[in-house]
């Protein structure tokens, strides 16, 4: 797969649930009953800022539907908003969450089959699971959703992709870092590219900057998740060396199919985002091409939307 090639499948793997009264119009929220849960992990608390990242994940519920067979959008729909290919993706996608995923093979197989898709399983080479540290972290069930999402999803949209979860032993900084580092070796053995998914973030803090690093190797493309809340910032998405890919929202017809992304939409609201700083909590964010000031940089809005499910 080219790098090109590789980015149009990766922009699609970062995947956010749409919170539907997060900065809405009344048409829109009027469309959006459904109850939202926000479990416990994409709650940043105060004392984490700069040591623990959260998840960016919502639950939305809506008893009404039943049935058996899955609702909302399918792979097939999603690949035709991206152009690509049911035959598509190359390389490695290694996703990087944190705690243990006990029943990740089962559950993409279940998805899998639900959908029609190749399976990936350990056997036939298409699924890994690493531990970062070299030992099992204990379950988390918050974690383990955003987990289920990520691998489930980025085999949808690549189904050729090799996937490797890389679980890291809680979700300090500390810890999620070394996992991406174990990430880009997996993605990079016998001399292999491809990418690295961080769907996590956690406001931005004086000293991030340190951390970038992590991001700095030329065989592989760093993706990581902005949230869905418009004007809110997080790290690593703001560091120039990862690709921020926003939540957005997809409105299907029976003539067209159209994307429209999350924080595009809150940055027209806002009219206006003013420049500050690196540390530029809720209101900028970084970007290596639009320098403003003595080494400052702002970015507007995510590089790539990538669709909520």
């Amino acid at each position: 797969m080219t790098r090109k090639a590789g980015l149009s499948v990766a922009i699609s793997i970062v995947f956010t649930l749409a919170a539907p009264n997060l900065s809405l119009s009344q048409s829109e929220v009027a469309q959006s009953r459904a109850p939202i849960l926000i479990p416990a992990t994409s709650i940043e608390q105060a004392e984490d800022v700069g040591i623990r990242a959260h998840t960016n994940h919502l639950i939305r519920f809506e008893p009404e539907r039943g049935g058996t067979s899955p609702s909302g959008l399918s792979p097939a729909t999603l690949r035709s908003v991206y152009s690509l290919l049911s035959t598509g993706g190359g390389g490695t996608i290694a996703i990087v969450d944190a705690y243990h995923y006990a029943t990740a093979e089962n559950d993409l197989s279940v998805f899998s089959s639900a959908f029609g898709l190749p399976q990936c399983t350990t056997a036939n080479g298409c699924f890994k699971q690493v531990y970062a540290s070299g030992s099992k972290p204990r379950a988390n069930c918050g974690w383990a959703q955003e987990a289920a999402l990520d691998i489930e999803w980025a085999h949808a949209m690549a189904p050729n992709a090799k996937i490797v979860l890389v679980e890291a032993a809680t979700n300090s900084f500390a810890n999620l870092f070394a996992a991406v580092d174990v990430a880009t070796a997996q993605v990079t053995a016998n001399g292999g590219h491809g990418q690295v998914s961080m769907s996590w973030s956690g406001s931005e803090f004086s000293t991030e900057a340190s951390n970038d690093s992590h991001f700095q190797n030329n065989n592989v493309v760093y993706f990581a998740s902005s949230g869905d809340t418009g004007g809110v910032n997080g790290y690593p998405s703001v560091s120039p060396y990862v690709v921020s890919a926003g939540g957005t929202s997809v409105a299907e017809c029976k003539w067209f199919i159209e994307q429209r992304n999350w924080m595009e939409r809150q940055r027209r609201r806002t009219q206006q985002v003013r420049a500050s700083p690196r540390l530029a909590i809720g209101t900028t964010k970084r970007r290596p091409d639009a320098p403003l000031g003595a080494g400052f940089f702002v970015r507007r809005r995510p590089e790539y939307g990538s669709v909520s499910v």
